[in-house]
């Protein structure tokens, strides 16, 4: 890290400023839990280059590839943060020049990678609700196969969400209605070390401090924070919380696994490379109007949901809190993967997903980012469980639908009448929010278009 940044002072906040932040405190409490747990990885020092235009585009600030038993996988940052927020009023340009001079200072602070901080900025629909429509509109690209549509729209429900479109829908334990929400921004900040996150994150909300120094915080009394979602991925984080918690199913909860349901997760052919989720696209895929130069050319769309998971389901625990026949190791590999037994009527979640996710020439077209977490929020008896954090860059708001839709396999269960106990992952995860929101090229990150209007 640069600027030798080694140590996290939290900084207080004004009574007006902690009303603005009270929703930091569901990430805060979890960064907290999990630090206890986590040793922070010794990386290899980042390549000297350019930072990227393509904001998440971080596969050069990162280790390099490791080889496990399960194949070629890649360890990102073991520590993710995502901030909701609403905006106080329409953002100005002197907003846009402070918000620039902030994220500036936060890349001087903490370096550009994994073992520093990399921070990652994207709006929804209603912040270019805020500008002029016909601005947005020229700047907006559209998709090539519908010219009338922006590659900007807002995100539907799931066919297997808990939603009054999908009366026959109902889960097991945690029968949570999803809600499209309704912010202007996101903020993605992401590290292996869960106090510089937690330190950034109470730069955001108003403490003027980065690692010990004053630091004046970002568009001071403009961002309302409306949830912080933590997210941990690092090998055993989710059994060391299971068992810090005495949750009933901490004993099946793999050791070495940094996801809940038992997987790596990190694969490196499972994504693409940043390029093909842009607007612009690569030699492999291109679906809007988008051209080099552009004003979003190099951005993309990034999808945001919060998943409850029920892992008494998924380890079929009885009333005894021991695994029943469906909780076999065996059978859970098939919900994830595939069977590879014809005569079975299962589908596995990534054998669905894959049906629209890639390009012709096999090419991942999305850039996952998810991961463990564990918190209260939207649990309806208040108390904390295992979550999904997820996020995913795509390059149309319309590619994500159709690829969640696939994934959701209706269809197949439908075609090849499969029982909803064979049906993926989809009976063991709740979505309750999901929104669409417009990651700009970095040149754009702060407040895109407020310097045209």
């Amino acid at each position: 890290m640069s600027n030798s940044a080694t140590a996290v002072h939290g900084g207080g906040f004004s009574r007006p400023t902690a009303l603005r932040t009270a929703g930091l405190a569901t990430a805060l409490d979890t960064l907290e839990m999990v630090a206890k747990g986590h040793r922070v990885p010794v990386r290899l020092a980042s390549r000297n280059v350019a930072l990227p235009d393509i904001q998440y585009d971080i596969d050069n600030f990162i280790a390099p590839v490791r080889t496990e038993e399960n194949g070629v996988v890649r360890f990102g940052p073991q520590q993710t943060t995502f901030l909701t927020a609403t905006l106080t009023r329409d953002p100005t340009r002197a907003d846009q020049a402070s918000l620039a001079a902030a994220m500036a200072a936060l890349e001087t602070t903490y370096a550009f990678a994994a073992g520093g901080i990399f921070c990652f900025l994207s709006y929804g629909i209603p912040y270019f609700n805020r500008l002029n429509g016909d601005l947005v509109s020229s700047r907006m690209p559209k998709l090539s196969s519908d010219t009338s549509r922006p590659v900007l729209e807002e995100a539907v429900s799931s066919p297997t969400d808990v939603s009054p479109d999908n009366p026959a829908i109902v889960k097991q334990r945690f029968n949570v209605p999803a809600r499209i929400e309704n912010n202007d921004m996101l903020i993605t900040i992401r590290g292996d070390d869960a106090g510089f996150v937690a330190d950034v994150v109470r730069w955001f909300g108003g403490s003027n401090t980065l690692a010990g120094r004053p630091v004046a915080s970002p568009v001071p009394g403009l961002l309302d924070f409306t949830s912080s979602r933590a997210m941990f991925r690092a090998n055993g984080l989710p059994r060391f919380v299971a068992g810090y918690h005495g949750l009933p199913f901490a004993p099946f909860v793999h050791p070495m696994s940094p996801m809940w349901l038992g997987f790596a997760d990190q694969q490196v052919d499972g994504g693409g490379p940043a390029a093909i989720t842009t607007f612009v696209g690569n030699s492999s895929a291109k679906v809007t109007t988008a051209a080099a130069g552009d004003y979003f050319d190099n951005g993309s769309i990034q999808h945001l949901s919060h998943d409850i998971l029920d892992l008494h389901q998924w380890f079929d625990l009885d009333l005894h809190d021991n695994a029943g026949s469906d909780g076999t190791f065996l059978e859970r590999v098939q919900h994830m993967f595939r069977s590879n037994r014809p005569q079975q009527h299962r589908f596995g979640h990534l054998s669905a997903l894959q049906r629209s996710s890639r390009a012709g020439d096999g090419t991942p077209m999305h850039v996952r980012m998810d991961g463990a977490g564990f918190d209260n929020m939207d649990v309806p008896d208040g108390s904390n469980q295992p979550k999904l954090q997820f996020t995913v860059f795509v390059p149309s708001s319309d590619f994500f639908a159709t690829m969640r839709a696939g994934q959701a396999g209706v269809d197949l269960r439908n075609r090849f009448t499969v029982a909803d106990t064979d049906g993926a992952l989809e009976r063991f995860m709740t979505a309750t929010r999901r929104q669409n929101f417009l990651a700009p090229p970095r040149r754009h990150r702060a407040f895109p278009l407020v310097e045209l209007s």
